[in-house]
């Protein structure tokens, strides 16, 4: 996988930004529009963008797992929960024992996927119309963005803590907060917790204003389209997706009780 992260591979992906941009002004209507970042009323749209946002983000995944190789340490895939969103995510072993610059290879090849299927899709879109290219470029979008939001455990939150030269950022913060650490805390810990209270904050707010209403619209309309094999997978989707969630999430906090905490030795 080493040569994926090689001149060649930077140069070709330069020369492909480069076309997109060329197509992007050329032809501005090859860009998704912003209604197409938020939803759709379609069921079908709905399910397409499911089933490509879960396929999308195992590529993300795979570029991580390829830049880890590169590197010579370990990645492994696993389920995650990030607030309320169920996750794919990579765990990379090791990677602080490599050069800091050469970590952002590894934190940052999942955009980098998402960026060369946005600038591909956009030169494709200036040849010939074909909803799927479109499909992609809208949840790749939605991908780079949400890497964005880095008061979770984002790509471009591992890439500040690498940064910043402190691979606990998170942890810090967060005893920042707690006020166990108020005067010996570093200045980037500092900074950053506030990016972490504003950020949940909004968070919540999403899932209250957004994630819950989508869901309930989503599923009422599947009910009242009833029979069918859309409202059916409609329902089977959402039901599955909150199973999962639920899941991961209560064997994390199993995991974490403070009654299965070890005594030290």
């Amino acid at each position: 996988g080493a040569w994926l992260f090689s001149r060649p591979a930077h140069a070709v992906l330069a020369a492909l930004t480069g076309c997109a941009v060329a197509v992007a002004v050329a032809r501005p209507g090859v860009l998704p529009s912003l209604s197409s970042l938020v939803w759709s009323n379609s069921l079908t749209f709905t399910l397409a963008f499911a089933a490509g946002s879960w396929i999308l983000v195992l590529a993300h995944e795979l570029g991580h797992v390829a830049a880890a190789r590169s590197l010579g340490v370990r990645a492994e895939l696993s389920l995650g929960t990030r607030l309320q969103f169920l996750v794919v995510q990579t765990r990379i072993n090791g990677v602080w024992g490599v050069p800091r610059r050469a970590r952002y290879r590894a934190y940052l090849a999942g955009m980098r996927v998402d960026w060369f299927l946005v600038c591909a899709g956009a030169c494709v879109l200036y040849v010939a119309e074909l909803p799927v290219v479109r499909l992609v470029m809208v949840i790749c979008l939605s991908q780079i963005a949400w890497q964005f939001l880095f008061f979770m455990r984002t790509d471009v939150y591992y890439a500040f803590a690498n940064a910043s030269g402190n691979k606990n950022l998170m942890a810090d913060a967060q005893a920042y907060l707690r006020a166990r650490r108020p005067r010996t805390a570093r200045r980037a810990v500092r900074v950053y917790a506030w990016f972490l209270i504003v950020g949940r904050v909004l968070g919540l707010g999403f899932f209250a204003l957004y994630t819950v209403p989508v869901t309930v619209a989503v599923c009422r309309r599947s009910i009242e389209e009833l029979p069918g094999w859309q409202p059916v997978t409609a329902l089977a989707v959402v039901g599955a997706g909150w199973a999962l969630y639920l899941g991961v999430l209560g064997r994390r906090l199993i995991r974490s009780a403070p009654w299965r905490a070890r005594p030290d030795a």
